[in-house]
């Protein structure tokens, strides 16, 4: 994946979305399949990757975007104890 660190929250939440969708639970920052984990709770829906943390979420209360960048270390520790690719 070439992560685009211009991108806004928003922008990163929507192609959040679509590489869940289009990508089997698919990361936007690691572009690892089957390893997004997706939430819904009290007006917010998150995107978190287990692999290299990366995370965005949308508050629909506040109308606001968050983002926090993955992390290739994580990736690579985690491949190494939990079998990530």
């Amino acid at each position: 994946m070439n992560p685009q660190p211009d991108w806004t929250p928003a922008q990163w939440f929507n192609e959040a979305v679509r590489c869940y969708i289009e990508g089997h639970q698919a990361c936007p920052w690691c572009d690892g399949s089957h390893r997004v984990f997706k939430s819904e709770r009290a007006g917010r829906l998150d995107f978190y990757c287990y692999c290299c943390d990366f995370y965005v979420g949308y508050e629909e209360q506040t109308d606001c975007y968050h983002v926090v960048p993955g992390r290739q270390d994580a990736a690579a520790e985690r491949h190494r104890v939990a079998g990530c690719f």
